[in-house]
């Protein structure tokens, strides 16, 4: 191994020698792992997996197997566990799990096989589930045809009794459901709740769940017992994150109100339409008029009656724990928005109202785009014809916000690392990037090709075929010359120049010349994959060793 390590070194060093770039320190780069796989994934948890003789296998860091080459798939190991992959004797796909010693936790005999909430794992085999526990202990026999995720401490399960279909109707939509019955299991495995509710049943939250028995809906607590009696045609409740609702819309008799946790009715049903917002907040619908002609795009917004009609419905929105109106049912759609927030348009035109009723950005918006919460940032994107800009409820003069020259948002919802401050891709009519703020600065130009995402406070941008990068200011740090570049992982991005491959710093110098044939995303673990004359071992990060 010595040997061959010293060979390779050689002729790596007189290939990298050639590239040598008058700024670069040194143009060698030492191995950590020598080139021998067919592909290497990165590093995670100290642990890689790889590929040789077209069997997958994982190596620690010094290069050892800790699993030999055996799997025809292995997955990044991700707490300490690792997914693998094994065709059956009918060659379709079977999943396992292995730990960071190799040891299979999980055989490759499921698909699917998926992680569940504290640590459980529910599985498939011939189609029938079941779940495993933290220790790949099987503590449910597979017997169910579905098995939900685990809320307080209990998750839904379904089994099929028959092959015929039941048919229920509620507020004049007849929909065909198998013949299935749910009830819950606890973390044990254990059937708490017995079979007896229909399977569209809802999950637990603060200890209540919305169930239906025989079409009828009512809510029972985690020891089965009913809390409010089934006696709706719907009840549904918003979930959030581990949250749920105080309050449920419910509707009987094809009208529509709400209810609080015990039975209470707070909103009479009265409405023709009604959703509770996470935020406490009822939104209700109101028959307009009847409609000849409507669009899919539309019909979430359109009531259906007894004769199958459509209609077009007025929406306005109630404070459930007050009580108080908190918009009139003039407004085509309302729908709940982030940070307690309610966007309202009316006739083409949207805007946002807040929790006590008020318009805080004027109905004058061609649209208005709210962000998952996973995104960050307490701001929204907003159009107007071919502009658009930021609102942010924050900023006391977010009512009369500025506008760019923009035609549209290249890929928003990759700038994930920096948008927790504020950062925007925009693309104008000559379909060149450019970096707004969610104050409606504009940082960058657009004057770019592309804009690669934001890491470690750097993004490659692209002009005329040729990669550079920018700091967050939109100051041009590395000024567009590779052919290819990657984002920064541990101080360093990958580069391409004449077809070899190198990393630069944060400042832009290239602190391991172009030498290699191929890469991976970057460095991670303080190792990085690299590919030489086909084959694949790691090199460290000379900055972190």
């Amino acid at each position: 191994m010595k040997k061959k390590l010293a060979v390779w070194m050689t002729g790596l060093l007189s290939m990298a020698l050639i590239a040598l770039p008058v700024h670069a320190e040194s143009a060698t780069q030492p191995l950590a792992i020598e080139p021998q796989f067919s592909y290497a994934f990165e590093f995670h948890e100290g642990l890689a997996a790889v590929e040789q003789n077209r069997k997958w296998g994982v190596i620690d860091r010094t290069g050892r197997f800790v699993v030999e080459p055996r799997y025809d798939w292995i997955e990044d190991f991700k707490d300490g566990f690792a997914y693998i992959g094994q065709p059956d004797d009918k060659g379709y796909n079977q999943v396992g799990l292995i730990d960071k010693t190799g040891k299979e936790i999980i055989p490759p005999l499921y698909y699917p096989l998926d992680r569940m909430s504290n640590g459980f794992w529910k599985a498939a085999k011939d189609d029938k589930y079941g779940v495993f526990d933290q220790n790949g202990n099987a503590i449910s026999d597979f017997q169910y045809d579905y098995i939900g995720d685990f809320h307080d401490g209990l998750a839904l399960v379904q089994k099929t009794r028959s092959d015929k279909r039941i048919r229920r109707t509620v507020d004049g939509v007849t929909i065909d459901y198998p013949d299935s019955l749910a009830g819950y299991i606890d973390e044990t495995g254990k059937l708490v709740i017995p079979l007896q509710y229909d399977m569209n049943s809802g999950d637990f939250e603060s200890g209540l769940a919305a169930v239906a028995k025989a079409g009828k809906w009512g809510v029972i607590d985690k020891k089965g017992k009913t809390v409010i009696p089934f006696q709706y045609d719907s009840v549904t409740r918003k979930y959030g994150e581990g949250t749920a609702s105080r309050y449920f819309a419910v509707s009987k008799n094809r009208k529509h109100g709400a209810i609080d946790s015990q039975g209470k009715t707070v909103v009479p049903l009265k409405y023709d339409t009604a959703i509770v917002t996470s935020g406490d907040v009822l939104i209700y619908g109101m028959m307009r008029k009847n409609i000849v002609k409507f669009s899919m795009a539309k019909e979430a917004n359109l009531i259906r009656d007894a004769k199958g009609n459509y209609h077009e419905s007025d929406r306005g929105a109630i404070d459930l724990r007050t009580g108080k109106s908190l918009a009139p049912a003039q407004y085509d759609t309302i729908m709940e928005m982030r940070s307690g927030l309610l966007s309202v348009c009316k006739s083409n035109k949207c805007g946002v109202m807040n929790r006590s009723g008020k318009i805080v950005l004027p109905v004058k918006y061609t649209y208005i785009s709210d962000l998952p919460l996973s995104f960050g940032g307490n701001f929204y994107i907003v159009y107007a014809s071919d502009k658009l800009g930021t609102f942010n409820p924050t900023v006391s003069n977010s009512g009369n916000i500025p506008l760019y020259e923009y035609s549209g948002m290249a890929p928003l919802f990759s700038f994930a690392e920096d948008s927790r401050e504020g950062l925007f891709r925009a693309v104008n009519k000559n379909k060149k990037v450019g970096v707004i703020t969610d104050k409606g600065k504009e940082i960058v130009k657009a004057k770019y090709d592309e804009i690669g995402d934001f890491s470690e406070g750097f993004a490659a941008v692209k002009l005329n075929g040729k990669y550079g990068f920018i700091d967050r200011t939109g100051k041009e740090i590395v000024a567009p010359q590779y052919a290819r570049a990657g984002r920064y992982h541990e101080g360093l991005a990958y580069v391409q120049l004449n077809g070899k491959y190198g990393y630069i710093d944060r400042s832009g110098r290239e602190v391991i010349p172009p030498q290699f044939d191929d890469v991976r995303t970057g460095f991670s673990d303080g190792l990085a994959s690299v590919c030489v004359n086909g084959k694949w071992g790691y090199i460290a990060n000379p900055q972190t060793e």
